[in-house]
């Protein structure tokens, strides 16, 4: 996927001189697309389908590769704007736009979902939250995917120069929207088949055993 990426992306170039010329922005633009495309595959893994349990052996290493792959992308994201500042310099008044939430509407959602993603990022790693608060700020990160997405659409960019780089990216951007809103709207109505109770529990290291009954 990534070399696909990769591919599309030299192939939307009118001049490929133009990446030596602006190194950072060059840069700024493929760890942008291939991390969309990190992020819309964390919210295909987070949506518990049972052919990619199979695929990958079990729920939990589904969710390994569900953190490795969204800390990718995060870091990959945020890095955007960051090389976005540096091509810029010292131009400030430019500077400020990849920074703050002014000037044009496709480049403020995408101000807006890096700040999303940060702060997401924060509750989910550096602050002890209670589950159905974290879970609030977990699903911050599909909002962020889809105001970012809207943002890739939206601003003159490679997508908008090539058709084959678009339409790849729309796949990738369309699967991980559905799969939030899978999650998030539809999976607690879909997803569960049987009822169960917890009727003990065990710590053992740092092991918890849950021992359940059915309840119908």
């Amino acid at each position: 996927i990534v070399i696909n990426t990769v591919g599309l992306w030299l192939l939307s170039k009118q001049n490929l001189a133009l990446i030596n010329e602006q190194p950072y922005l060059a840069a700024s633009q493929i760890l942008a697309l291939i991390g969309v495309i990190f992020l819309s595959l964390t919210l295909v893994l987070s949506a518990r389908l049972s052919f990619l349990e199979d695929i990958f052996g079990g729920l939990d290493k589904d969710y390994i590769l569900h953190h490795v792959l969204g800390s990718l992308g995060f870091v990959l994201i945020i890095n955007h704007p960051l090389l976005l500042v540096v091509q810029s310099l010292p131009l400030y008044s430019i500077v400020l736009q990849y920074l703050l939430p002014i000037g044009e509407l496709s480049i403020v959602l995408g101000v807006i979902a890096v700040y999303l993603c940060m702060f997401s990022f924060i509750c989910m790693v550096f602050i002890k939250l209670p589950y159905h608060i974290w879970i609030i700020t977990h699903d911050l990160l599909a909002v962020a995917f889809l105001l970012g997405s809207i943002h890739a659409l939206l601003v003159p960019s490679d997508i908008s120069n090539s058709w084959f780089l678009r339409i790849w990216m729309l796949c990738f951007m369309m699967a991980g929207i559905a799969a939030a809103g899978y999650i998030i709207f539809l999976f607690n109505r879909l997803g569960p088949r049987y009822k169960y109770k917890i009727v003990g529990s065990e710590i053992n290291n740092d092991i918890i055993h849950l021992s359940f009954e059915a309840i119908d």
